[in-house]
């Protein structure tokens, strides 16, 4: 009985070192070209249908990688954005948070996408009218837009992008605070 149960073993574990990598690979695969087709539709505008695709990314991300994965994260950014584009910002900030909270987790070789992650937001919440927290939000993915520099991967531009935000976001915050001062003089 032990040499069987050994061998039933012994077999299970060289099954399961073998094929763990070519699974992972075929999850790999399935989520890059879901990732992918959502990315072409989203170029061309097409948000609703990458919308769907970008969930089917999503749920082949958590149910194979887990919920903190870095695809689920990129999945939950693609999707605030295109519900970003479409105008529909509560579900866009909701993705958008919990992507957020991954990136926070995922270590530094994702410096980056949590660089975008925060400006997406930022972006999000000036939509909204919240204007301080998107100055927060901004502020927070202008001052990390150094480590994003170092990567060579945000163009110049983004982070010129960053400073007109945050600069038009803090002249809407200083006349507001300018107003309610007059008032509270008068």
């Amino acid at each position: 009985m032990n040499i069987l149960l050994n061998l039933f073993l012994g077999v299970y574990m060289f099954f399961a070192l073998c094929l763990t990598p070519v699974l992972a690979q075929g999850v790999n695969d399935k989520w890059d070209t879901l990732n992918n087709l959502a990315d072409k539709l989203m170029e061309s505008g097409d948000y609703e249908q990458a919308i769907i695709v970008a969930k089917k990314a999503l749920n082949v991300a958590e149910k194979t990688l887990g919920s903190d994965h870095p695809h689920v994260a990129e999945s939950l950014d693609k999707l605030a954005w295109a519900h970003y584009k479409r105008g529909k910002y509560a579900q866009a900030e909701s993705f958008s948070n919990r992507a957020l909270a991954i990136w926070e987790n995922a270590g530094p070789d994702y410096q980056l996408q949590h660089c975008i992650s925060i400006k997406q937001l930022g972006l999000i919440q000036l939509e909204t009218g919240r204007n301080r927290e998107a100055l927060k939000m901004l502020q927070q993915a202008q001052d990390r837009g150094g480590v994003c520099d170092r990567a060579h991967r945000v163009h110049r531009t983004e982070i010129s992008e960053f400073s007109l935000i945050l600069s038009q976001a803090k002249q809407e915050n200083s006349t507001a605070q300018l107003k309610l001062k007059s008032l509270s003089d008068k």
